[in-house]
């Protein structure tokens, strides 16, 4: 449940930086720049309260790792290759 309410936050927190990335283009850095540091702010919410409902269940932090790197992490490198694969 938290897991999706930060995604959704973080999209509607995004929607006006991207709306002035898209329509003025003098602008592009700053709003550029907003929007990592909100999507970077709302990866890492998403591991505290990851590794806080780890803690609560009393699921060893290797779990956790596993957790990170296979639902986390592994879907960016994922995108990542596919990226340079195409350029």
């Amino acid at each position: 449940d938290t897991y999706m309410w930060v995604i959704y936050l973080t999209g509607v927190l995004n929607f006006i930086p991207l709306l002035l990335y898209i329509y003025i283009p003098e602008i592009r850095l700053t709003a550029l720049i907003i929007t990592i540091t909100v999507f970077i702010i709302g990866r890492i919410t998403v591991f505290i309260k990851g590794y806080a409902l780890f803690n609560k269940s009393h699921i060893g932090v290797l779990y956790y790792f596993v957790y990170l790197c296979g639902v986390e992490v592994m879907p960016y490198l994922i995108v990542y290759k596919a990226i340079s694969f195409i350029l």
